[in-house]
Protein backbone atom coordinates (compact mmCIF):
# COMPACT_ATOMS: atom_id res chain seq x y z
CA UNK A 1 0.00 0.00 0.00
CA UNK A 2 1.43 3.16 -0.89
CA UNK A 3 0.99 6.13 1.51
CA UNK A 4 -0.99 9.16 0.23
CA UNK A 5 1.27 11.72 -1.36
CA UNK A 6 1.30 15.38 1.34
CA UNK A 7 1.49 18.50 -0.82
CA UNK A 8 3.67 21.34 -0.27
CA UNK A 9 4.48 24.08 -1.95
CA UNK A 10 8.60 24.02 -2.34
CA UNK A 11 10.52 20.60 -0.55
CA UNK A 12 14.11 22.41 0.51
CA UNK A 13 17.00 20.46 1.16
CA UNK A 14 19.96 21.19 3.35
CA UNK A 15 23.08 19.17 3.22
CA UNK A 16 26.48 20.03 4.86
CA UNK A 17 28.79 17.25 5.78
CA UNK A 18 30.40 17.74 8.75
CA UNK A 19 32.76 15.40 10.96
CA UNK A 20 30.51 14.09 13.79
CA UNK A 21 32.37 12.96 17.08
CA UNK A 22 32.86 13.57 20.66
CA UNK A 23 33.93 11.31 23.34
CA UNK A 24 31.84 9.69 25.55
CA UNK A 25 31.58 10.98 29.48
CA UNK A 26 32.86 7.07 31.01
CA UNK A 27 33.15 4.77 28.04
CA UNK A 28 35.79 5.10 25.01
CA UNK A 29 33.99 6.12 21.86
CA UNK A 30 34.51 3.55 19.61
CA UNK A 31 36.25 5.52 16.97
CA UNK A 32 39.10 6.96 19.02
CA UNK A 33 42.30 6.04 19.74
CA UNK A 34 44.94 6.86 22.81
CA UNK A 35 48.09 6.75 19.43
CA UNK A 36 48.17 10.11 17.37
CA UNK A 37 50.01 7.59 14.65
CA UNK A 38 50.53 3.98 14.00
CA UNK A 39 53.45 2.76 11.54
CA UNK A 40 54.50 -0.65 11.31
CA UNK A 41 57.88 -2.47 11.15
CA UNK A 42 58.46 -5.84 10.47
CA UNK A 43 54.03 -6.26 11.42
CA UNK A 44 54.83 -5.07 14.76
CA UNK A 45 53.18 -1.66 15.41
CA UNK A 46 55.58 2.22 16.87
CA UNK A 47 53.00 4.69 18.14
CA UNK A 48 52.89 8.02 18.85
CA UNK A 49 51.67 9.19 21.69
CA UNK A 50 52.28 12.82 23.26
CA UNK A 51 54.16 13.21 20.28
CA UNK A 52 56.74 10.68 20.70
CA UNK A 53 57.21 7.23 19.17
CA UNK A 54 57.31 3.74 21.31
CA UNK A 55 56.67 0.26 20.69
CA UNK A 56 53.41 -0.39 22.86
CA UNK A 57 53.62 -3.48 25.66
CA UNK A 58 50.38 -2.53 27.47
CA UNK A 59 46.91 -0.92 26.99
CA UNK A 60 45.00 -1.13 29.89
CA UNK A 61 46.77 -4.37 31.00
CA UNK A 62 46.10 -5.83 28.55
CA UNK A 63 49.77 -7.61 26.39
CA UNK A 64 49.86 -5.96 23.24
CA UNK A 65 50.42 -8.92 21.77
CA UNK A 66 47.72 -10.64 22.85
CA UNK A 67 45.38 -7.74 21.40
CA UNK A 68 47.65 -8.02 18.16
CA UNK A 69 47.07 -12.16 17.91
CA UNK A 70 43.21 -11.65 18.65
CA UNK A 71 42.91 -9.09 15.61
CA UNK A 72 44.88 -11.46 13.35
CA UNK A 73 42.93 -14.16 14.45
CA UNK A 74 39.15 -12.25 13.97
CA UNK A 75 40.44 -10.15 11.13
CA UNK A 76 43.27 -12.06 8.93
CA UNK A 77 43.92 -10.00 6.30
CA UNK A 78 42.63 -6.56 8.21
CA UNK A 79 44.78 -7.06 11.63
CA UNK A 80 46.48 -3.66 11.14
CA UNK A 81 43.49 -1.80 9.94
CA UNK A 82 42.25 -2.98 13.29
CA UNK A 83 44.49 -2.39 15.66
CA UNK A 84 44.87 1.17 14.58
CA UNK A 85 41.38 2.67 13.82
CA UNK A 86 39.49 0.18 15.72
CA UNK A 87 40.96 -1.03 18.99
CA UNK A 88 37.93 0.29 21.13
CA UNK A 89 35.51 -2.11 18.89
CA UNK A 90 38.80 -4.90 18.97
CA UNK A 91 39.31 -4.51 22.90
CA UNK A 92 35.65 -4.78 23.81
CA UNK A 93 34.84 -7.86 21.69
CA UNK A 94 38.13 -9.35 23.35
CA UNK A 95 36.04 -8.46 26.77
CA UNK A 96 37.69 -5.72 27.59
CA UNK A 97 36.42 -2.18 26.86
CA UNK A 98 38.18 0.84 27.49
CA UNK A 99 37.56 3.66 29.29
CA UNK A 100 37.70 7.18 27.73
CA UNK A 101 41.47 7.54 29.37
CA UNK A 102 43.57 4.50 29.86
CA UNK A 103 46.70 3.37 30.79
CA UNK A 104 50.18 2.96 28.46
CA UNK A 105 53.24 0.30 28.81
CA UNK A 106 55.48 1.36 26.27
CA UNK A 107 58.87 1.44 25.30
CA UNK A 108 60.58 4.86 23.73
CA UNK A 109 62.14 4.22 20.60
CA UNK A 110 64.73 6.74 20.80
CA UNK A 111 66.48 5.81 23.54
CA UNK A 112 64.86 1.65 24.52
CA UNK A 113 63.81 3.15 27.71
CA UNK A 114 60.15 1.56 29.33
CA UNK A 115 57.95 4.24 30.27
CA UNK A 116 54.11 4.28 31.61
CA UNK A 117 51.78 6.89 30.47
CA UNK A 118 48.48 7.24 32.46
CA UNK A 119 45.04 8.77 31.94
CA UNK A 120 45.96 9.09 28.56
CA UNK A 121 42.63 10.26 26.37
CA UNK A 122 41.13 8.13 23.66
CA UNK A 123 40.92 10.91 21.17
CA UNK A 124 38.49 11.02 18.10
CA UNK A 125 40.67 13.41 16.37
CA UNK A 126 43.76 10.30 16.99
CA UNK A 127 41.42 8.03 15.30
CA UNK A 128 41.08 10.41 12.26
CA UNK A 129 44.44 11.47 11.59
CA UNK A 130 45.36 7.40 11.62
CA UNK A 131 42.73 6.54 8.97
CA UNK A 132 43.45 10.04 6.71
CA UNK A 133 47.20 8.73 7.11
CA UNK A 134 46.32 4.99 6.07
CA UNK A 135 43.92 6.89 3.32
CA UNK A 136 46.93 8.84 1.73
CA UNK A 137 48.81 5.69 1.67
CA UNK A 138 46.43 3.88 -0.42
CA UNK A 139 44.62 1.49 1.52
CA UNK A 140 44.10 0.76 5.35
CA UNK A 141 46.31 -1.72 6.38
CA UNK A 142 48.91 0.19 7.79
CA UNK A 143 52.36 0.27 6.03
CA UNK A 144 56.13 -1.27 6.95
CA UNK A 145 58.68 0.96 7.41
CA UNK A 146 61.88 0.52 7.17
CA UNK A 147 63.87 -0.36 10.80
CA UNK A 148 66.55 2.03 10.79
CA UNK A 149 64.97 5.61 10.75
CA UNK A 150 66.14 9.14 11.65
CA UNK A 151 62.89 10.27 13.11
CA UNK A 152 64.15 13.85 13.99
CA UNK A 153 66.18 15.00 10.98
CA UNK A 154 66.76 14.53 7.09
CA UNK A 155 70.16 15.32 5.17
CA UNK A 156 70.20 17.30 2.53
CA UNK A 157 70.82 14.18 0.14
CA UNK A 158 67.93 12.41 1.64
CA UNK A 159 66.07 15.21 0.87
CA UNK A 160 66.81 15.61 -2.28
CA UNK A 161 66.11 11.53 -2.74
CA UNK A 162 62.42 12.03 -1.27
CA UNK A 163 61.99 14.87 -3.54
CA UNK A 164 62.60 12.83 -6.37
CA UNK A 165 60.58 10.16 -5.13
CA UNK A 166 57.96 12.27 -5.04
CA UNK A 167 58.23 14.09 -8.31
CA UNK A 168 58.41 10.54 -9.88
CA UNK A 169 55.29 9.20 -8.19
CA UNK A 170 53.37 11.92 -9.35
CA UNK A 171 54.64 12.00 -12.65
CA UNK A 172 53.58 8.28 -13.22
CA UNK A 173 50.62 7.77 -10.40
CA UNK A 174 48.69 11.38 -9.61
CA UNK A 175 46.16 11.77 -12.00
CA UNK A 176 46.05 15.42 -11.17
CA UNK A 177 49.53 16.18 -12.91
CA UNK A 178 48.69 18.07 -16.28
CA UNK A 179 45.15 19.50 -15.36
CA UNK A 180 46.34 23.11 -14.15
CA UNK A 181 49.51 23.55 -16.16
CA UNK A 182 51.48 23.64 -13.01
CA UNK A 183 55.21 23.54 -13.83
CA UNK A 184 56.22 20.64 -11.65
CA UNK A 185 59.92 21.26 -12.42
CA UNK A 186 60.07 24.35 -11.58
CA UNK A 187 58.12 24.10 -8.09
CA UNK A 188 60.65 21.22 -6.88
CA UNK A 189 63.43 23.53 -8.05
CA UNK A 190 62.87 25.83 -5.68
CA UNK A 191 62.28 23.42 -3.02
CA UNK A 192 65.33 22.09 -3.18
CA UNK A 193 66.95 25.64 -3.97
CA UNK A 194 65.99 26.47 -0.01
CA UNK A 195 67.12 23.33 1.42
CA UNK A 196 69.86 23.78 4.29
CA UNK A 197 71.82 20.97 5.15
CA UNK A 198 69.30 19.33 6.67
CA UNK A 199 65.25 19.95 6.96
CA UNK A 200 63.20 18.10 9.42
CA UNK A 201 60.30 15.63 7.98
CA UNK A 202 57.98 17.83 9.15
CA UNK A 203 59.45 20.68 7.47
CA UNK A 204 59.75 18.84 4.05
CA UNK A 205 56.21 17.85 4.21
CA UNK A 206 54.77 21.58 4.69
CA UNK A 207 57.17 22.39 1.72
CA UNK A 208 55.91 19.54 -0.41
CA UNK A 209 52.25 19.86 0.66
CA UNK A 210 52.64 23.68 -1.05
CA UNK A 211 53.43 22.87 -4.07
CA UNK A 212 50.61 19.46 -4.22
CA UNK A 213 48.22 22.47 -3.25
CA UNK A 214 48.81 23.78 -6.61
CA UNK A 215 47.53 20.97 -8.42
CA UNK A 216 43.75 21.14 -6.78
CA UNK A 217 43.30 17.52 -5.85
CA UNK A 218 41.41 18.24 -1.93
CA UNK A 219 42.32 14.39 -0.95
CA UNK A 220 45.93 14.57 -1.80
CA UNK A 221 48.50 15.39 1.13
CA UNK A 222 52.08 14.87 2.38
CA UNK A 223 52.07 13.55 5.41
CA UNK A 224 54.68 12.19 7.81
CA UNK A 225 54.19 11.21 11.95
CA UNK A 226 57.41 13.00 12.76
CA UNK A 227 55.37 16.16 12.71
CA UNK A 228 55.28 17.54 16.41
CA UNK A 229 51.59 18.06 17.01
CA UNK A 230 50.56 21.56 19.30
CA UNK A 231 50.45 21.21 22.64
CA UNK A 232 47.65 24.12 22.52
CA UNK A 233 44.44 24.96 20.78
CA UNK A 234 41.78 27.67 20.63
CA UNK A 235 38.58 27.29 22.83
CA UNK A 236 36.99 27.98 19.44
CA UNK A 237 35.71 26.86 15.95
CA UNK A 238 35.73 29.42 13.58
CA UNK A 239 33.20 29.79 10.93
CA UNK A 240 31.83 31.78 7.49
CA UNK A 241 28.16 33.43 8.78
CA UNK A 242 26.78 36.89 6.86
CA UNK A 243 29.92 38.29 5.60
CA UNK A 244 32.20 37.73 8.86
CA UNK A 245 33.39 35.02 10.83
CA UNK A 246 31.82 33.66 13.85
CA UNK A 247 33.33 32.11 16.66
CA UNK A 248 31.61 29.10 18.15
CA UNK A 249 31.48 26.14 21.02
CA UNK A 250 33.90 23.16 20.29
CA UNK A 251 30.25 21.03 21.46
CA UNK A 252 28.65 23.38 18.99
CA UNK A 253 26.23 24.53 22.10
CA UNK A 254 26.27 28.49 21.32
CA UNK A 255 28.61 31.47 20.50
CA UNK A 256 32.01 32.00 22.79
CA UNK A 257 30.09 35.40 23.40
CA UNK A 258 25.91 35.06 22.70
CA UNK A 259 26.39 39.48 22.33
CA UNK A 260 29.47 39.24 20.21
CA UNK A 261 29.57 36.01 17.63
CA UNK A 262 31.88 37.39 14.93
CA UNK A 263 35.63 37.49 15.43
CA UNK A 264 37.52 40.21 13.61
CA UNK A 265 41.26 39.86 14.43
CA UNK A 266 43.04 37.34 17.28
CA UNK A 267 46.17 38.86 18.71
CA UNK A 268 45.41 42.29 16.70
CA UNK A 269 45.89 40.39 13.19
CA UNK A 270 42.83 40.50 11.15
CA UNK A 271 41.39 37.04 10.70
CA UNK A 272 41.96 37.08 6.85
CA UNK A 273 45.55 37.86 7.44
CA UNK A 274 45.65 34.59 9.72
CA UNK A 275 44.15 32.91 6.49
CA UNK A 276 46.50 34.34 3.95
CA UNK A 277 49.20 32.79 5.99
CA UNK A 278 47.48 29.60 5.63
CA UNK A 279 46.40 29.57 1.92
CA UNK A 280 49.39 28.50 0.74
CA UNK A 281 49.05 24.95 2.21
CA UNK A 282 45.32 24.78 1.57
CA UNK A 283 44.27 22.95 -1.94
CA UNK A 284 43.88 25.44 -4.21
CA UNK A 285 39.78 24.75 -5.29
CA UNK A 286 37.05 26.83 -5.01
CA UNK A 287 37.29 29.94 -2.86
CA UNK A 288 34.98 28.46 -0.89
CA UNK A 289 37.04 25.33 -0.33
CA UNK A 290 40.06 27.42 0.33
CA UNK A 291 38.03 29.48 2.93
CA UNK A 292 36.64 26.64 4.31
CA UNK A 293 39.78 24.80 5.09
CA UNK A 294 41.86 28.03 5.96
CA UNK A 295 39.29 28.26 8.67
CA UNK A 296 39.47 24.91 10.04
CA UNK A 297 43.37 25.19 10.09
CA UNK A 298 43.00 27.79 12.28
CA UNK A 299 43.15 25.66 15.42
CA UNK A 300 46.91 25.45 14.88
CA UNK A 301 47.09 28.71 15.54
CA UNK A 302 50.50 27.75 18.01
CA UNK A 303 52.14 27.00 14.92
CA UNK A 304 50.86 29.61 12.80
CA UNK A 305 52.42 32.06 15.11
CA UNK A 306 55.84 30.55 14.65
CA UNK A 307 55.16 31.36 11.25
CA UNK A 308 54.94 34.66 11.13
CA UNK A 309 57.34 34.76 13.77
CA UNK A 310 54.90 35.59 16.95
CA UNK A 311 55.68 34.75 20.51
CA UNK A 312 54.34 31.72 21.80
CA UNK A 313 51.34 32.04 24.41
CA UNK A 314 49.05 29.73 26.54
CA UNK A 315 46.36 32.33 25.59
CA UNK A 316 44.58 34.19 22.85
CA UNK A 317 43.73 38.00 22.54
CA UNK A 318 40.59 38.15 20.52
CA UNK A 319 38.86 40.94 19.10
CA UNK A 320 34.53 39.98 19.27
CA UNK A 321 31.89 42.47 17.50
CA UNK A 322 28.43 42.18 17.66
CA UNK A 323 28.39 42.32 13.79
CA UNK A 324 31.36 42.65 10.44
CA UNK A 325 31.30 46.52 10.39
CA UNK A 326 31.04 46.77 14.30
CA UNK A 327 32.02 50.18 15.27
CA UNK A 328 33.31 49.20 18.51
CA UNK A 329 34.94 45.59 19.21
CA UNK A 330 35.66 44.48 22.26
CA UNK A 331 39.31 42.71 23.49
CA UNK A 332 38.78 39.64 25.67
CA UNK A 333 41.53 37.12 26.62
CA UNK A 334 40.57 33.89 26.78
CA UNK A 335 42.62 30.26 27.39
CA UNK A 336 44.11 28.22 25.54
CA UNK A 337 43.28 24.51 25.69
CA UNK A 338 45.08 21.26 25.64
CA UNK A 339 41.54 19.80 23.80
CA UNK A 340 42.07 19.86 20.10
CA UNK A 341 38.24 21.67 19.09
CA UNK A 342 36.45 19.10 16.35
CA UNK A 343 34.35 20.30 14.20
CA UNK A 344 30.59 18.52 13.85
CA UNK A 345 26.99 18.29 13.08
CA UNK A 346 24.86 21.84 13.13
CA UNK A 347 22.57 22.06 14.37
CA UNK A 348 23.12 18.73 17.55
CA UNK A 349 19.29 18.52 17.64
CA UNK A 350 17.26 15.33 16.24
CA UNK A 351 13.53 16.72 16.72
CA UNK A 352 11.31 17.62 14.33
CA UNK A 353 8.65 20.10 14.81
CA UNK A 354 6.77 22.48 13.05
CA UNK A 355 8.14 26.12 12.67
CA UNK A 356 5.84 29.21 13.02
CA UNK A 357 2.53 27.22 12.41
CA UNK A 358 2.92 26.86 8.86
CA UNK A 359 6.46 25.23 7.89
CA UNK A 360 7.54 21.51 8.90
CA UNK A 361 11.00 20.52 9.94
CA UNK A 362 12.07 17.07 9.45
CA UNK A 363 15.72 16.83 11.02
CA UNK A 364 17.52 13.62 9.38
CA UNK A 365 21.08 13.84 11.39
CA UNK A 366 21.57 10.20 9.47
CA UNK A 367 20.89 7.91 6.73
CA UNK A 368 20.12 4.62 8.59
CA UNK A 369 17.15 2.37 9.04
CA UNK A 370 16.37 3.50 12.43
CA UNK A 371 14.96 6.94 10.60
CA UNK A 372 12.35 5.32 9.00
CA UNK A 373 9.85 4.97 12.31
CA UNK A 374 11.02 9.03 12.67
CA UNK A 375 9.54 10.33 9.25
CA UNK A 376 7.00 8.04 9.96
CA UNK A 377 5.86 9.46 13.26
CA UNK A 378 6.86 13.21 12.23
CA UNK A 379 5.31 13.26 8.39
CA UNK A 380 1.41 13.56 9.56
CA UNK A 381 2.05 16.13 11.57
CA UNK A 382 3.13 18.39 8.39
CA UNK A 383 0.22 17.43 6.63
CA UNK A 384 -1.64 20.74 6.60
CA UNK A 385 1.77 22.93 6.75
CA UNK A 386 2.72 25.24 3.97
CA UNK A 387 6.13 23.76 3.30
CA UNK A 388 8.54 21.19 4.43
CA UNK A 389 12.44 21.67 5.50
CA UNK A 390 14.32 18.33 5.14
CA UNK A 391 17.67 18.91 7.43
CA UNK A 392 19.67 16.99 6.60
CA UNK A 393 23.08 18.79 7.79
CA UNK A 394 25.83 16.52 8.93
CA UNK A 395 24.19 13.48 7.51
CA UNK A 396 26.71 11.28 6.05
CA UNK A 397 24.44 9.21 4.01
CA UNK A 398 24.28 5.53 4.41
CA UNK A 399 20.84 3.18 4.04
CA UNK A 400 18.00 4.34 1.04
CA UNK A 401 15.04 2.87 2.89
CA UNK A 402 14.79 6.46 4.82
CA UNK A 403 14.89 7.90 1.47
CA UNK A 404 12.33 5.54 0.32
CA UNK A 405 10.03 6.02 3.37
CA UNK A 406 10.00 10.07 2.86
CA UNK A 407 9.30 9.14 -1.00
CA UNK A 408 6.27 7.79 0.03
CA UNK A 409 4.52 10.81 1.33
CA UNK A 410 5.88 13.47 -1.45
CA UNK A 411 5.36 11.32 -4.44
CA UNK A 412 1.49 9.83 -5.64
CA UNK A 413 1.31 6.40 -6.45
CA UNK A 414 1.41 6.77 -10.00
CA UNK A 415 3.77 9.27 -10.41
CA UNK A 416 7.14 9.31 -11.84
CA UNK A 417 9.80 10.87 -9.80
CA UNK A 418 12.20 13.43 -10.71
CA UNK A 419 15.60 14.18 -9.03
CA UNK A 420 17.62 17.51 -8.97
CA UNK A 421 20.64 18.37 -7.71
CA UNK A 422 20.97 22.01 -6.22
CA UNK A 423 23.84 23.33 -4.60
CA UNK A 424 24.15 26.62 -2.54
CA UNK A 425 26.90 27.76 -0.21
Amino acid sequence: MTAAPIRFHWVLYLAILLIPGSALAQDANPRSSPFEQVEWVNDEPEVMVRSEWYQPLKIQGVDVKAILDFCRKEWPSRMKKRFGEDLPAAMEKMGHPLPAKVDLVLVRVSDGQQVELTGVEMSVANRMAIWQANQRRGGNRGVNLQPQRNPGRLSREMALADIAQFQASLDDQFAYRDLRGVDLDAELDAVRAGLGEVITPADLADRLNVVLAKFGDGHAGVNTPMTRRPSLYPPFLLQDAEGGVVAFKPDRSGFVDAERPYIVAIDGVPIDDWLETIRPGITQGSPQLVRMRSLRSMRDIERLRAQRGMPASDSLRCTLATGPSDPEPVEVDLPMTTRRPIYGSWPRNTTSTILDGTIGYLRLDEMSDEMVPRIRSAMPAFRDTDALVVDVRGNGGGSRKALIALAGYLQGPDENPWVGNVAKY
